[in-house]
């Protein structure tokens, strides 16, 4: 019981469920499969061959392009530079940092929600942006990388609890002091030419994440039709007829100790894994704490 409610305050609880786990695992896979794709053509002088097959999962700046490859829409989110290794290191660490934050308090589904409505908000913002501003005007590239789905989740993080304080090696610093450091390193760098497209998608996916956590605190929940779409149904015991006698028994020993049931204790776990912490009733935050103190 102790090791489950250290692993829950870590972050680290219900592993199978993880969704940020989830997602960063996906991401090394993919960016595995890509690289050692890509070393095998280099070795046999077809690079381009493979260059050109991989287009085909980038989310393109082309509206019309993206109209024989939809699925983009989504792929463009789980792929990453071959060129710029920092670029994965640094989405799946911020990720990893602020997402276990985000997925303790709010539970997988919304992790996922919020990954993907961001990174589909950031992409469509990218194509937008290179179909209707001059400044793009005549250029064609793609947009690949986990930025904006993993922008979304820290500044939704940031919108929930802004005052929330995080260690780093400078001292504690505020969510939302990061949250506007963030979008300001994303304004200032759009403009100078490197990799603009991607630093467009952050402040779409950024939009999102605060846009989503607003009406979230406004009981408005967007994310509520895909959390139960992979809700867990519920376990329903059947009925029994138990003794009397027996049951004063149970009664009495129940009394003599406020223990609860390890049962119990997992059924409160699943619940938070699912659904969040904050979706916890008093009672069963009272049993939570309860435990924790045996």
């Amino acid at each position: 019981m102790r090791k489950q409610l250290i692993q829950l305050i870590k972050g680290n609880y219900d592993n199978k469920q993880a969704a940020v786990i989830q997602i960063i695992m996906i991401n090394i896979i993919l960016f595995t499969i890509f690289v050692l794709t890509t070393f095998f053509f280099f070795l046999f002088n077809e690079l381009s061959t493979v260059e050109n097959f991989f287009k085909y999962f980038y989310l393109p700046s082309s509206f019309t392009e993206f109209l024989y490859q939809p699925w983009s829409i989504l792929s463009f989110q789980f792929l990453h530079s071959l060129k710029n290794p920092f670029h994965i290191l640094f989405n799946l660490l911020w990720l990893y940092w602020f997402g276990r934050t985000f997925n303790f308090y709010f539970g997988n589904q919304r992790v996922w929600f919020l990954y993907l409505v961001g990174g589909v908000f950031g992409g469509i913002l990218f194509m937008l942006s290179y179909n209707i501003f001059p400044v793009f005007k005549g250029y064609h590239t793609y947009l690949i990388g986990a930025s904006a789905g993993v922008t979304a989740i820290v500044i939704a993080l940031a919108t929930y609890m802004p005052n929330f304080e995080v260690f780093t090696i400078l001292g504690p610093i505020k969510l939302k002091w990061i949250a506007f450091i963030t979008l300001i390193m994303d304004f200032a760098m759009a403009p100078s030419g490197l990799n603009s497209g991607g630093h467009i998608s952050h402040l779409g996916g950024a939009f999102m994440g605060f846009l989503y956590m607003y009406y979230y605190q406004k009981d408005k929940d967007f994310a509520v039709f895909w959390v139960n779409l992979f809700k867990k149904k519920s376990y329903k015991p059947n009925m029994k007829i138990i003794n009397w006698d027996d049951a004063q028994k149970k009664s009495v020993n129940n009394k003599k100790s406020d223990k609860p049931s390890q049962q119990e204790i997992d059924r409160i776990l699943d619940k938070i894994a699912a659904q969040g912490y904050d979706k916890l009733t008093k009672e069963e935050k009272q049993t939570l704490y309860n435990a924790a103190k045996d």
